[in-house]
């Protein structure tokens, strides 16, 4: 099975202060990179005739006595500790030079994507009223007393569906948004117990998955506590067990297992059996409005798992996931035990 990699997923989770913080490195790097190549092609050259100048130059001019040999590697070593010198000093100032330059040259971009997250947040803000609004009418009307036509009803709670889809939209909206990547201080942490949060999950998928005929499971695990926020711990396993549900298939099976692990981490696994994530997909399965093709199942709003990744983190833990076509999907959690 392939086995997604960190920094693959990372890269389009993080807070655009970390993003562009590593696109500065980066770009500091490269301008770095190319003074070396320039500044060693340049000391080679200077060298070379400077060494062959200075031997044409005094080679008939030294007393007989002086041993030439001798003499010539002195100089040698002196030209070349000169330009080695030369070239850290072009080197530091290439460094400075082209970390400003870097900030300059992506201060543009970076006002950019911050107006657009900016955008989205409000946007999602101000869509909340409005949805909530439409589901309550909806609501209202599949449980009025009067009996409805079939055909009505069945396009009212169609309406229903997917005000829900675009309210749990929006709320991904907002996380996304408000909470950041960096890891919080350990006194925002407190123990969570991890069977308590996967039973009130199960319970509240149970509906969902007893409709699909798939068998949700929380298998036999120890006791199990872990440094995090209840409300963004439940916010994992129920992002993680929702999808599993999702993609499982009629008459599947979704499993959530837990364990201690050697070091202080806790591993948290939510398994399915549904038709898996092709290879191609794994290293994107975590970026925003990224949506994998498991067997043509679309659905969803491509954020589940980018939210998922970007409160593990902030736990000061880390997620992943190995999965194939036809073999399922395992997503492991890992955490700092309590």
């Amino acid at each position: 099975m392939a086995r997604i990699s960190k920094p693959s997923a990372a890269s389009a989770t993080g807070s655009p202060s970390d993003l562009f913080r590593r696109a500065r490195l980066k770009l500091t790097g490269l301008y770095v990179l190319v003074m070396l190549v320039v500044t060693l092609l340049f000391s080679v050259s200077l060298y070379a005739n400077l060494r062959t100048d200075l031997h044409e130059s005094i080679r008939g001019s030294l007393r007989a006595d002086v041993d030439q040999k001798l003499f010539f590697q002195e100089r040698d070593s002196g030209i070349l500790e000169d330009l080695l010198l030369a070239d850290a000093v072009v080197l530091a100032i290439s460094a400075a030079a082209g970390y400003a330059f870097a900030g300059y040259a992506l201060r543009p971009i970076r006002t950019v994507l911050a107006n657009q997250e900016q955008f989205a947040a409000d946007a999602a803000h101000e869509l909340r009223t409005p949805l909530a609004v439409m589901r309550t009418q909806v609501e209202v009307q599949l449980r009025d007393k009067e009996p409805l036509p079939a055909k009505a009803r069945a396009t009212l709670q169609s309406v229903l569906d997917e005000v829900n889809g675009l309210a749990r939209m929006t709320d991904h909206l907002l996380i996304l948004a408000r909470e950041h990547r960096t890891a919080l201080p350990p006194e925002r942490l407190e123990p969570v117990d991890v069977a308590a949060i996967a039973a009130q999950t199960a319970a509240r998928l149970r509906p969902a998955a007893d409709a699909k005929r798939i068998a949700l499971e929380i298998l036999p695990s120890p006791p199990l506590r872990v440094r995090a926020e209840e409300a963004g711990f439940t916010r994992i396993l129920g992002n993680l067990m929702g999808n599993a549900v999702k993609f499982a298939g009629a008459g599947g099976r979704v499993s959530v297992s837990w364990s201690a692990e050697p070091g202080g981490e806790a591993r948290v696994v939510v398994r399915d059996d549904g038709p898996g994530i092709a290879e191609k997909d794994l290293p994107h399965v975590f970026e925003r409005f990224y949506k994998a093709d498991r067997a043509h199942g679309g659905g969803g709003s491509g954020l589940g798992l980018a939210i998922v990744k970007r409160f593990a983190e902030q736990y000061g833990g880390s997620v992943g996931i190995k999965s194939a076509p036809g073999k399922g999907t395992d997503v492991t959690v890992r955490l700092k035990a309590a």
